[in-house]
């Protein structure tokens, strides 16, 4: 969903927290989806030179005297500023007050820092998420958890796309990854949850380079820190995406 009415080539401002894709056609289900969206609605702004103001209970983009999209402040729960995309010290003002985050990156999506406010006392919070961290029942659930979830979402991806493309040589890679499952459930130790969590990573990435892709974005193997092609530099931009919007609906949340 576009923010505004400005050009996509020149804009490139996104609002698409909540304008999440329907995977069916069904209008019910597809406003369902858009109210439930575990997403918080973001604003992208990433066309460099770009500045983003506040007027009005609006945002306003500009590049130089040019307006090149809006969009009412009630729409935006977060903003991400790109590069050399600065904001004004009233937009600034404005989200703080709204507890709109602005998160801030490298126009190659490198996190620099964010703002937020400070208004919640959260003290209580911090208080037993730290008596938690000691309970190592609880730190190993957890961590299952997390770890579970991942081959999870792992698997799915490869099953959707088999279904779709007919990409058959995922078969094995999708049985080792229900073995890392069950190995999961039976692990000890942060570490054994951790190695666990590591091999499957190897195994879905080692079949990932066979899924249909683009002409421009051909994948070998997975690397970071620094990605050395582009499909790698996508992928870390977008995990980069990614956990800054889940850390900050657990920021939302104390």
């Amino acid at each position: 969903e576009r923010a505004g009415g400005g050009s996509e080539s020149r804009g490139k401002v996104v609002n698409d927290g909540a304008g999440v894709p329907s995977i069916r056609s069904d209008k019910r289900d597809a406003d369902i989806r858009q109210a439930y969206s575990p997403f918080l609605r973001t604003l992208y702004v990433q066309t460099q030179g770009c500045t983003l103001s506040a007027e009005e209970n609006r945002f306003i983009v500009r590049q130089g005297n040019e307006e090149i999209d809006s969009l009412p402040m009630a729409k935006v729960e977060q903003v991400y500023i790109f590069g050399d995309c600065t904001i004004t010290p009233a937009a600034m003002r404005h989200c703080l007050s709204r507890e709109i985050l602005v998160t801030l990156l490298s126009n190659s999506g490198e996190y620099f820092g964010r703002l937020s406010a400070t208004t919640k006392d959260v003290t209580s919070v911090q208080r037993m998420q730290l008596l938690r961290s000691f309970d190592v029942e609880f730190v190993i659930d957890a961590a299952k958890a997390f770890a579970r979830g991942r081959i999870i979402n792992s698997i799915g991806l490869l099953e959707r796309v088999c279904m779709a493309s007919k990409a058959y040589m995922a078969a094995d890679a999708i049985a080792g990854l229900r073995k890392f499952t069950a190995q999961v459930e039976t692990a000890r130790a942060l570490e054994e949850i951790q190695t666990i969590t590591q091999n499957a990573s190897k195994l879905y990435y080692s079949v990932y380079g066979c899924l249909p892709k683009s002409e421009i974005f051909q994948f070998r193997e997975r690397s970071s820190r620094p990605p050395r092609d582009r499909m790698n530099s996508l992928l870390s931009f977008l995990y980069t995406l990614l956990f800054y919007n889940v850390h900050s609906l657990i920021e939302a949340q104390g």
